[in-house]
């Protein structure tokens, strides 16, 4: 089971650098709430950073079902077209991947008549 999360983490850490946010944002959004644990630097460090989004995907996973992933994955759909197949298959990918560790996680898509469905 730890190594299913492992994994699942390292695959939505993968989904959001790819498709989500750059990792120079990412990284800002998270020094601005959490400082370096070494209190000489003023900054996080990068190693610091890629500790600190892998302990809160997996706080996402086991405390909050997801939500905050459902969420990004939600907030995709209005970045990209449904009919972009690379992020599409990344995204459906993703989704079928939380789900062998959250049963009932389901990410709200449009279809191209803008209604809603799930898969």
């Amino acid at each position: 089971m730890m190594n299913n999360l492992k994994e699942l983490v390292e695959k939505i850490i993968q989904y959001t650098r790819t498709w989500s946010i750059t990792e120079t944002e990412w990284y800002w959004n998270i020094e601005c709430i959490r400082k370096s644990d070494d209190r000489r630097n003023e900054h996080i460090t990068w190693e610091e950073f890629e500790k600190v989004i892998r302990e809160e995907t997996l706080y996402d996973l086991v405390y909050r079902n997801g939500a905050c992933l459902r969420q990004q994955m939600e907030n995709d759909y209005e970045v990209y077209e449904e009919d972009d197949e690379f992020w599409k298959k990344s995204s459906v990918e993703l989704e079928l991947a939380v789900r062998e560790v959250i049963a009932d996680f389901k990410v709200s898509r449009l279809d191209n008549n803008c209604k809603t469905y799930f898969i």
